[in-house]
Formats: structure tokens, C-alpha cells, sequence
């Protein structure tokens, strides 16, 4: 059985170890900072090693006032840094939080210096957001503090992370240096563009002479209500809608969508777009306001819908209703970036996760891909919706596949990238800093950016 006090002494010793390896002679940890004192040389402390030494061979006047200069020398540098580095503190606060691609994103950035000398410390930040960084050089007088704020304009879609950041610095002698690290971190969410697009998108309903498979549940009404009608002889009393037959004065009844129709999952195909390439970059970006333009329509006709792709993992959002299923499809949609992954290889991965009678909507760019393949790989037999994206204007090489699939009974259409409209400020105006003269010659702010309470439950 193993003694409780070996772990502890274990742990302790490892973390001695480290701080010898890196020439740490103090640290101290606390939530969100953590202060490390280094040296950065160790030849100042070779030539006081051997003044000491020199001075316990012969004793004397001369190497006494040789040891102890260095000695004070070094012990006063180490007391200064580490009095700087205990006293230094600081507030990243996040004042204008961004939403979508053209918004402003605003920081408060604060350092307090408690200590009774000045610092001039290097700031290094660790944050992923595109073109913005804190990175540079701050001085903070002594028992001061330093506030400056830090604002750009989101150019891009993605999730990213503000922070972790560090303050370094060095004593006036060069011997030590103090490295205090700030674990302050958050999430930003910069979601792609509203998108329109000319697709047929309408629910599918059973029609007579479909072929239904055996031992399959038979086709049965939910409880999705798709909007009302005039009562019809044979309707069930419970489909009654009670406020619009008192408000028109007349019978009304429930219409509700077929439940093997009412959720849809949309499989984008991410695979053809290559790092680094800007022409499929720009597919890339194309195709995910595809997919934006198709869930943004599909709920509007109040169905069930899910995302499903796979970039190094696979991605699932579960098939829900309403308007705010758009927000986790954005989310899902906002860090994709460019996969070699083949689209059979995610389809195998996406097959447990796809319900069985869902309808599937696949979305690409590769017009020579072997969809009926693709379609078995995903265990629909009789094919799947497809929608094929032409990127090449001239060649217009989708527009023969979608016929040669329709033929065979494919429900596949075709839209040219071109024809997939962006629609920049549709969350609301872009938020930016405006400012307008009045007549006094007051200026006023116009128009501010989005202020981080305003995104407070808007990702679920």
C-alpha cells in the first residue's frame, strides 16, 4: 500500500526538477496568473562563485569587497524583479464583442503596477484571432496603472480565442527575468453571412406508387404544425384549431407535416478544397454559404433540420426546429476549414449518425464524383437530394450530372457559386465606431460596436 505522503513528495520533486532545467529560482501560482523568475545567464553567477570561493582561500580586504559588491549586486537585482513581478497585475476585458464577418471587436486592456518601481515589460498574446493581437511593448510607472484599449474589424469567419497572454521583463543588471502569465481566455464567434440562393427545397410528401420498405413504420402525422385549414369531412375532432375557428368564425384544423419529412440533414462536402489554394479557398467560402442559404430555407418552411460533415472529426448538430437552430449550424459552420479527407470516407463515418428516414441533403463541388456510389456508401440505395455547386463558369460541367441523376430518379439540381448572395448585415447593421459633428461642434458616438451582453444566450 503506498504511503499518502509519497505522491505530494513526488510531485514536489518533479517540479524541482523543472525548475532546474529551466533556471527558475521563484514561482508562485494563483487563478489566471502564474510568475516565474529565471535566470537568464549563468556566468554573473560563475564569476560570484568564484569570488566567494576566493575569499574563503584568502581571506582579505580586496576579495571581501569583490564577494560582497556581487553579492548585493545580485541579491539586489533579485529583490527588485521580484517586488516588480509580485505588484504587477491585470483586466483584459472584452467591451464590444463581434458576431459576424465586418463587426468591430473592442478590448480593455489594464496593468497595474503596485510595486514602487516602474516596469517596462514585453506583452506576448496567444490569441487566434485573425489581425489582432495586444503584442508589443507597455511601461507602467511605479504604484500606477496603464489602460489602453484595442479594436479591429473581424475580416474573417471562425471561432477564435482571446488570451492567454504574458508580461516579460528583465532587471536593469540583465541577471533575471520575470515572466508573469495571465490565463485569462474567451471565445469569440465570428459566424459566416446569411446567404441567398435559388433552390428548390420543398418538403417531399408521399405520393402514390412510392415504394415503401418492409417492416418500415408506417408514415404517421407529428406534432409539427405547418398551419391550419378549412375543416374537410372525415377531419378528427382533436385537429380542431380552436382560436382561428372562434376568430373567423368558421371550422379550422390543424395541418401537420408527415413525420418522415420533417427533418432534413444537410451533408456538406468539404473535401475538395485544398490549404493554401486561393481559387479553392474561394470555393470553399462558396459552398458554406450554400449550405447557410439551404438551412436558413428549409427552417423557414418550420422543418426538423441537422447538420453532419467531417473536416478531421466528425461535426453533428441535431435536427431541431425554429429559427434558433440557425445559430448552432453557424457555430458548426464558423471555424471549417479545408480537409483532404475524402467524401466516402466521411459518409462511412456520418452513416450511424444520419437517422434512417431522414432525408438527406447533400451538398458539393465535385462534379465528377461517383454520386451513386457515394449514395450507397451512405445506405440510400435509391440515391439522395443532391446539390451540385458549379464553380466553373464556362465549362458549366454540373448542369450534365444533375440531368443524367434525375433521370434515374434523383431529386438533383445544380446552382452556379455566382449565383449564391451574401447578405452582409443580415444579424443586424455591422456594428462599428460612428461618430457624427453636431452643431456645436459636440461629436457623438452615432453608432457603437455590439456589447457583449447583447450576445448573452444567443449560442445555445
Amino acid at each position: 500500500m503506498q504511503r499518502p505522503w509519497v505522491t505530494p513528495v513526488r510531485d514536489a520533486l518533479r517540479r524541482l526538477a523543472e525548475h532546474a532545467a529551466a533556471r527558475v529560482v521563484f514561482a508562485r501560482r494563483a487563478p489566471e496568473r502564474t510568475l516565474h523568475i529565471r535566470i537568464v545567464t549563468l556566468a554573473p553567477f560563475m564569476v560570484l562563485g568564484a569570488a566567494l570561493a576566493a575569499y574563503a582561500a584568502w581571506p582579505g580586504a580586496a576579495t571581501a569587497i569583490v564577494a560582497g559588491s556581487l553579492l548585493t549586486a545580485v541579491a539586489g537585482a533579485f529583490w527588485l524583479i521580484r517586488a516588480q513581478a509580485l505588484g504587477l497585475t491585470a483586466e483584459r476585458r472584452l467591451t464590444y464583442a463581434p458576431l459576424q464577418v465586418g463587426d468591430e471587436i473592442e478590448e480593455q486592456i489594464t496593468l497595474l503596477n503596485a510595486s514602487t518601481w516602474p516596469i517596462i515589460a514585453r506583452l506576448d498574446d496567444a490569441s487566434t484571432l485573425h489581425g489582432y493581437s495586444l503584442s508589443g511593448v507597455q511601461s507602467i510607472d511605479a504604484r500606477g496603472a496603464r489602460v489602453w484599449r484595442l479594436r479591429a474589424v473581424c475580416k474573417r469567419r471562425g471561432i477564435a480565442t482571446l488570451g492567454p497572454w504574458t508580461a516579460s521583463w528583465q532587471d536593469p543588471l540583465g541577471l533575471f527575468e520575470a515572466r508573469v502569465s495571465f490565463g485569462q481566455r474567451r471565445e469569440v464567434v465570428v459566424v459566416p453571412p446569411l446567404a441567398r440562393a435559388e433552390l428548390s427545397l420543398t418538403p417531399r410528401r408521399a405520393r402514390l406508387g412510392d415504394r415503401a420498405l418492409l417492416r418500415q413504420p408506417l408514415r404517421a402525422d407529428s406534432a409539427q404544425v405547418a398551419g391550419v385549414r378549412e375543416f374537410a369531412v372525415g377531419d378528427p375532432v382533436q385537429r380542431v384549431h380552436w382560436p382561428t375557428s372562434a376568430r373567423r368564425q368558421a371550422w379550422f384544423v390543424k395541418r401537420l407535416d408527415p413525420e418522415a419529412s420533417s427533418d432534413v440533414w444537410l451533408l456538406p462536402d468539404f473535401g475538395r478544397a485544398a490549404p493554401g489554394d486561393d481559387a479553392h479557398e474561394a470555393q470553399l467560402e462558396s459552398l458554406i454559404l450554400l449550405v447557410v442559404a439551404a438551412a436558413d430555407q428549409l427552417l423557414t418552411q418550420r422543418l426538423r433540420v441537422g447538420l453532419a460533415c467531417a473536416v478531421d472529426a466528425p461535426i453533428v448538430v441535431p435536427a431541431r426546429q425554429g429559427r434558433g437552430q440557425l445559430w448552432p449550424i453557424l457555430r458548426a459552420l464558423a471555424p471549417i476549414q479545408s480537409s483532404k479527407r475524402g467524401f466516402n470516407e466521411v459518409l462511412a463515418d456520418l452513416r450511424s449518425v444520419v437517422p434512417a428516414r431522414a432525408r438527406v441533403i447533400a451538398l458539393s463541388a465535385d462534379v465528377a464524383a461517383d454520386w451513386p456510389a457515394r449514395a450507397a456508401v451512405l445506405g440510400r440505395a435509391g440515391g439522395l437530394d443532391l446539390i451540385l455547386m458549379e464553380t466553373d463558369p464556362v465549362a458549366r460541367s454540373a448542369w450534365p450530372v444533375v440531368e443524367a441523376l434525375q433521370q434515374q430518379g434523383w431529386p438533383a439540381q445544380a446552382i452556379a457559386s455566382a449565383a449564391i448572395r451574401p447578405l452582409l448585415g443580415a444579424y443586424g447593421p455591422l456594428r462599428r465606431w460612428e461618430f457624427r459633428a453636431l452643431g456645436t461642434g459636440r461629436i457623438v458616438a452615432q453608432q457603437t460596436p455590439r456589447g457583449q451582453g447583447e450576445l448573452e444566450g444567443l449560442w445555445p
